[in-house]
């Protein structure tokens, strides 16, 4: 099972071919959402399909490098996770997505 490695701040991150496919496919169906439900739904999807487990580190230059948002929906979009208690100081603490975010978002989960 592979680990999630806590990102530094100057280290640079390369996403596997199918994660950037992924990435540019959540793009482009995201392109009329606002900023700040675009870092939702980003983040949302992540954890819910097993890419970010628990311990993960969330940063705006990680984040920004994956999906092109500005730093105040990065902000919002935090808070609204910190408020659903995915995610505190930046950290995921969560391995499971709650049905009713699943739900509510209509994130995609694989395997089901």
């Amino acid at each position: 099972m592979e680990t999630q490695q806590p990102v530094t701040p100057n280290q640079q991150i390369h996403a596997p071919i199918e994660t950037t496919k992924e990435i540019n496919d959540f793009t482009r169906f995201t392109h009329e959402l606002e900023n700040k439900d675009k870092v939702k739904l980003y983040v949302l999807y992540q954890i819910e399909n097993k890419k970010w487990k628990r311990g993960t580190t969330l940063s705006y230059k990680r984040l920004s490098q994956e999906i092109t948002v500005p730093n105040n929906a990065y902000k919002m979009a935090l808070e609204f996770l910190e408020g659903a208690g995915l995610i505190v100081n930046e950290v995921v603490i969560e391995e499971k997505v709650p049905a009713t975010l699943i739900e509510r978002y209509g994130v995609i989960v694989h395997g089901k």
